[in-house]
């Protein structure tokens, strides 16, 4: 990362917790017990998605962006939005429409990726995204086509608390939640694989040596050889360690 960035960077993660401060105040502040109930959630899509990141993660500073961002901006614009449909059209149409529309549209702009508001619905459009990375197609038109299913799952989930159907809306979500659950943790184990495969490719070009090649492909030994080290040398492991991981991923045989 360029060092003329980083002031940038300071400044909107400044700016994005801010927002998040306001918008937790006043959310706190009007429903108390609605806040609370919302915290739950993070108590499994956090350690969820770090799991999902362990193999090549992110830097800290996205995401903590993509974070703050959920937190934050998309609640205090889609709060907006529903507040102004609510007044004009209704409380049922605020729910239905402009909620998962605002609220959708604006947690995906936190960085194409920000799941942490209503983690099930915003996933689309990662998956989308990443399907379209991995595809060599557009990610515009991919970050489109995953809004769909995300409204769509975000309006029937709001539409089920104003119908009769809801035991049957919320069991088609429960059992989607874990279609999608067994499914990014198959695409994590083929990732694995993938590295492991294409490791020995890579070893000379890198001078990896044997026990590099062990760790490398095995998170496990990976965290073994880790804490094995000193202090001062786990950050250029770290660093190591990610590069061959994104070369391995990329690279093609």
């Amino acid at each position: 990362m360029r060092e003329t960035s980083k002031p940038k960077i300071r400044l909107g993660l400044l700016l994005l917790f801010v927002a998040s401060v306001l918008s937790v105040g006043v959310y706190a502040v009007d429903t108390p017990s609605a806040f609370l109930i919302a915290l739950i959630p993070l108590t499994y899509t956090i350690p969820a998605f770090v799991f999902l990141d362990r193999l090549e993660p992110e830097p800290r500073a996205m995401r903590w962006n993509a974070f703050l961002w959920g937190a934050g901006i998309s609640v205090l614009v889609a709060g907006f939005v529903n507040e102004v449909t609510t007044a004009t059209i209704g409380s049922s149409a605020a729910l239905v429409i402009s909620a998962p529309v605002a609220e959708e549209i604006m947690k995906s702009l936190g960085g194409l990726f920000s799941p942490f508001a209503h983690p099930f619905f915003t996933l689309w459009v990662g998956l989308a995204i990443g399907a379209a990375v991995r595809k060599g197609r557009s990610r515009r038109i991919a970050a489109v086509r995953g809004l769909l299913p995300a409204m769509a799952l975000h309006a029937s989930w709001n539409a089920s608390g104003l119908s009769v159907v809801f035991a049957v809306l919320l069991l088609g979500h429960i059992v989607l939640f874990f279609v999608v659950a067994r499914r990014l943790r198959r695409m994590r184990r083929d990732e694995i694989e993938l590295v492991r495969r294409r490791l020995p490719q890579l070893a000379f070009a890198h001078n990896l040596s044997p026990i590099e090649l062990e760790a490398y492909g095995d998170l496990r030994a990976t965290r073994r050889l880790r804490r094995s080290l000193p202090r001062k040398q786990r950050s250029a492991f770290d660093e190591r360690r990610l590069m061959i991981t994104k070369l391995a991923l990329r690279e093609q045989p």
